[in-house]
């Protein structure tokens, strides 16, 4: 016998007058309902009191179709899930059904209660009967997240239920709305099928963990919705460290027979040493993966990140469907090129699974560039920076590759870094030298602004700076130079240089004249020594157009800007021809001596060795000190100044006719003394002369003829090697 502690029953009024009476509607008071759902999906509908207990009226439930209203106050409902051995008890429901030929209408209204809240829940059910469907949708105005995640059964929407639990706390659950619907099977046994289930609310304040290794992202606001195997969140607002978050999008899916899988889009704003301590935690570990230091980083940075990848098994870097791009401003990356600081960037990083780009300008060492960056991750060899810029003087001192003894002005470089097996960093280096000046007279490498110009190189950088010239070019007018360079350890002085200069003549374009050239560092200037086998293309270079042939040493000291001594050099000629020497033919003609006048018609001279010494008193002016020659024709001494800038001359010196002793070969030296002793009484017969203005037509002047001691003589033929 069922036993209800209060029931209100409504009459059919017009069946009633008829002596009949025809129920139309009952209301009962705090019943006690029981919903059992069996494993085979059975539905079993059982009622009573807290007193008398639930029993099953299943049986009855055909009667309630021929009600108009059927209501329930302050009463408890109990869903029972045997399936899942989970039990929903929901207590205090008022609710109303009105049943119908073709369905019935149910709302409900109960408060579900924890410890620390109350969560108010409205239910607008529909139950279509020849179907045998169902819609419900459920809807609350929300609780605090803990409270709301406590009453959603586990059985629910299985899948979403286990994630969302695991990941989300804190905040509140705003306004949600649930969707379910089913149906009854038709074989009359009440087996419930779940077809349905969809589910929207708000939130706000949440802390959500999308990655178990990466740091949640804190105070979330926005909207999800999701259904039995999946689920999408658009995040509004959120907090990552101190980065911001939003809007975002995530997709979390728990498709069939397959792993769980997670999309994330988002956007997040906010200082890039945070985005790259997000970043540096797994499973992405991005400072275990490229080569510059992700700690020190500066700047703010604007980013769209997005992954995509399975839940299972446990993520791994290069699985990720990792794609992001960042605008970053103020950028300052400690050691992106070596131990290089690359600052007050404005760039465009791109990374994915496989590789990282950065493109955009900066500063390195304070000089503003253009750069690009490439890094293919675990591929260290792929690594690249290229770097291009115009360098200043002051720019060039700080990378050490101060030129300014022969280079001034500014310069447009290129520069790409790689590094090498040995750890350390390769540098190749393109710069146009067209818009500086660049004058090296000891290579007679001379250049205007303007004028054509380029230098290439092969460098190697240790701690910043360039320890070593592996391989340069450098081109300017007629002369290019190729060659290698060192310097000390850990960045000292440079302290050496090897390499050839080739010369291109208007008349030979295609034969270079060549010069080989070693440079020493020596104190605090440089010792140079320069051969070449072909003197005298090698000196229409350095602007002397009337040689032909020959052989050229040269030895000098090259002083430093601020040394007290000047610049010296030592050169030899050998087997040169010498033609249209102004001031030589003048000093023959009015000389008229016997054996020199051919030098005066055929205006030309050869030299079998001539020795020279003489320094610089200026970039444009060298004093000659002491300058020796022979021939077959003549000798010479000479000594004086030369000003190649404005084309003067001012020497002094003497010219021996050949016929003392200058056919003579080197076998006859030993006898050379007899010889001098027997003609002159042991003295020669020479001219002294002095040459000045300009080099095309000086004034010369002749002395009278002078004696030379066989002393003097002997210090000649030492001199020009005999």
């Amino acid at each position: 016998m069922l036993r209800l502690d209060e029931v209100r029953i409504r009459l059919n009024r017009r069946a009633l007058v008829r002596g009949s009476v025809v129920l139309t509607g009952v209301e009962v008071d705090e019943p006690d309902i029981r919903l059992v759902r069996d494993p085979s999906g059975r539905l079993a509908f059982e009622l009573g009191t807290p007193a008398t207990g639930a029993r099953d009226v299943s049986w009855a439930t055909s009667a309630l179709d021929r009600l108009e209203h059927v209501g329930v106050r302050g009463g408890r409902i109990t869903v029972v899930d045997e399936a899942t051995a989970t039990t929903w008890t929901l207590p205090h429901v008022d609710g109303d059904a009105w049943p119908g030929p073709d369905a019935w209408r149910l709302q409900l209204a109960f408060t579900v209660a924890s410890d620390t809240t109350a969560i108010p829940v409205s239910v607008d059910a529909t139950y279509r009967t020849a179907s045998g469907t169902f819609e419900l949708q459920l809807s609350s105005p929300g609780a605090d997240t803990g409270a709301a995640l406590a009453v959603w059964p586990a059985s629910l929407a299985t899948p979403a239920h286990a994630w969302v639990t695991s990941h989300v706390k804190d905040g509140r659950i705003r306004s949600t709305v649930l969707a379910v619907s089913g149906r009854f099977a038709a074989d009359g046994e009440r087996r419930l099928a779940l077809d349905g289930f969809d589910a929207s609310l708000a939130f706000d304040g949440l802390s959500v963990r999308w990655l178990d290794a990466m740091p949640p992202v804190t105070g979330v606001g926005g909207t999800m919705r999701f259904g039995r195997d999946h689920l999408d969140a658009t995040v509004e607002r959120g907090s990552l460290e101190r980065l911001q978050v939003g809007p975002a999008a995530v997709h979390v899916a728990w498709p069939p027979n397959v792993p769980p899988r997670l999309a994330v889009d988002a956007r997040v704003r906010g200082p890039l040493a945070a985005l790259a301590g997000v970043l540096d935690h797994e499973p992405i570990a991005l400072g275990e993966r490229v080569s510059f230091r992700t700690r020190g980083l500066e700047g703010t940075s604007t980013t769209r990140v997005h992954v995509a990848f399975p839940l299972e098994p446990r993520p791994t870097f290069g699985k990720l469907g990792l794609r992001a791009r960042a605008t970053i401003a103020d950028a300052i990356v400690p050691g992106l090129a070596g131990d290089w600081d690359v600052g007050g960037g404005a760039v465009e990083v791109v990374v994915d699974d496989r590789a990282l780009a950065i493109d955009g300008t900066a500063a390195v060492r304070g000089i503003p560039v253009e750069l690009h960056y490439r890094d293919r991750f675990g591929h260290a060899a792929s690594r690249r920076l290229d770097v291009a810029g115009r360098l200043e003087t002051a720019a060039r001192q700080a990378l050490g590759l101060d030129a300014s003894s022969w280079l001034d002005g500014p310069v447009d470089g290129r520069l790409r870094l790689a590094p090498r097996a040995d750890g350390r960093m390769a540098a190749d280096v393109d710069v146009d030298l067209a818009p500086a000046t660049i004058d090296v007279p000891a290579l007679a490498l001379r250049k205007e602004p303007g004028a054509p110009g380029r230098f290439a190189a092969q460098l190697t950088l240790a701690r910043g700076l360039v320890a070593s010239v592996e391989h340069f070019e450098a081109s300017a007018g007629a002369v290019t130079v190729r060659g290698k360079a060192g310097r000390a350890a850990g960045g000292g002085t440079w302290n050496s240089v090897d390499g050839t200069a080739a010369f291109v003549l208007p008349d030979r374009p295609d034969a270079d004249a060549l010069v080989e050239v070693a440079l020493r560092r020596q104190d605090r200037g440089w010792q140079l020594n320069a051969t070449s086998r072909e003197a005298g293309p090698v000196l229409r270079a350095y602007g002397y157009e009337n040689a032909r042939g020959g052989k050229l040493a040269i030895d000098a000291t090259i002083a430093a800007a601020d040394a007290t001594d000047p610049s010296s050099v030592r050169v030899t000629l050998e087997d040169v021809t010498l033609s249209r020497v102004p001031w030589l033919v003048k000093v023959v003609s009015l000389a008229s001596i016997r054996g020199l006048l051919d030098v005066g018609s055929q205006q030309t001279v050869a030299v079998d060795r001539a020795v020279m010494t003489a320094v610089a008193t200026s970039p444009q002016t060298f004093e000659i000190r002491d300058a020796v020659a022979r021939g077959p024709q003549l000798g010479l001494k000479l000594a004086g100044t030369v000003d190649r800038e404005r084309g003067e001359l001012d020497l002094r010196g003497t010219l021996i006719p050949s016929y003392y002793w200058l056919n003579e070969g080197a076998d006859r030296i030993p006898v050379i003394g007899p010889v001098l002793e027997m003609a002159t009484g042991g003295a020669l017969q020479g001219v002294d002369f002095t040459v000045r203005g300009s080099r095309a037509d000086p004034v010369v002047t002749v002395q009278p003829i002078s004696s030379l001691a066989p002393g003097m003589l002997r210090e000649w033929l030492k001199k020009v090697g005999w």
